[in-house]
C-alpha cells in the first residue's frame, strides 16, 4: 500500500518536473541498506533536446526526487520539493553509501574534473534528519577502520607518480586536515615516502620511507595500511 501511495505522489511530481528542475533545483535550502532501486523513472525532452530523467528513490527510509540531464546528475530534491543538493551542471554523478559508518546512507556527488575522485561530501544529520554538506572536502574520504579518522587520496601529477594522501577529522561537518603522507617521485630515484603532521599552518616530518617500498605493495594498500597503523599519531 505504501509502495502505490509513493508511485502516485511521483506520478504526479512528473507533470510540474519542469518546475522543480528549473526553480527547486536552483533554490538551496536546508549502496547501504536503506537505498533501495528506483521504483519511477521517467523520461522527459527539453526543448534543446537534452533528455531529462526523473527517478525516485527510498534514502533512510524517505522519497528523494533525483533529476539528470543526458544521463548525468543535476540535483536532488525531497519529495515535497524541498533542496538537498543544488543544481548544479558540473555534476555528473551521485552516490548514496555510508561514508561515516553510522547506519545511514549519507550523499556523495562527483564532479566533472580532471581529478576523477573529485566530490562533494554530505553526511546524514539524524538529529535534524537532513543533509549536511561537508564543508573543505573534496575527494571520495574513506573512514579509517577502528577510528573517526579519514583518509583521501589525490594525484599532484606527473602521470599519477606524484601523489599525496591527508588523514582528516570532521567536526562540526568540518573537514581539517592533520596529516599527509606525500611523494614526488618524477624522475627521482631517491625521492622518499614522506609523512607529515598538519597543524594549522605548521608542517613537520614526523616519518619516511624509501620509494622502493612501492615497487612490492600497491600505493593505494600502502596508504591504506599505514594510516590503519599509524592513526593514533595524529589524533
Amino acid at each position: 500500500m505504501k509502495k502505490k501511495r509513493f508511485m502516485s505522489i511521483a506520478v504526479s511530481l512528473l507533470f510540474t518536473v519542469h518546475g522543480f528542475f528549473t526553480g527547486g533545483c536552483e533554490t538551496s535550502n536546508k549502496e547501504d541498506r536503506s537505498t533501495k532501486d528506483s521504483i519511477q523513472n521517467e523520461k522527459l525532452i527539453k526543448p534543446e533536446d537534452a533528455i531529462l530523467t526523473l527517478d525516485t528513490l527510498i534514502v533512510n527510509q524517505e522519497p528523494l526526487i533525483k533529476f539528470s540531464e543526458d544521463n548525468e546528475f543535476r540535483c536532488l530534491l525531497r519529495a515535497d520539493g524541498d533542496t538537498i543538493v543544488k543544481f548544479n551542471d558540473y555534476y555528473n554523478s551521485i552516490r548514496f553509501l555510508d561514508i561515516n559508518q553510522d547506519g545511514y546512507s549519507d550523499i556523495r556527488v562527483f564532479v566533472n574534473s580532471n581529478s576523477p575522485n573529485q566530490c562533494i561530501n554530505y553526511f546524514f544529520d539524524n538529529q535534524s534528519n537532513g543533509y549536511k554538506e561537508i564543508t573543505n572536502s573534496y575527494l571520495d574520504i574513506e573512514l579509517i577502520r577502528d577510528s573517526n579518522l579519514f583518509y583521501s587520496y589525490n594525484s599532484t601529477g606527473c602521470g599519477d607518480m606524484n601523489w599525496v594522501s591527508h588523514i582528516s577529522k570532521i567536526e562540526n561537518f568540518e573537514e581539517t586536515n592533520i596529516g599527509s603522507i606525500e611523494v614526488n617521485a618524477c624522475g627521482n630515484k631517491d625521492e622518499k615516502i614522506n609523512i607529515y603532521k598538519l597543524n594549522n599552518s605548521n608542517k613537520v616530518r614526523i616519518d619516511s620511507n624509501p620509494i622502493t617500498v612501492l615497487e612490492k605493495q600497491n600505493k593505494f594498500d600502502f596508504i591504506r595500511e599505514y594510516w590503519r597503523r599509524n592513526y593514533a599519531l595524529f589524533q
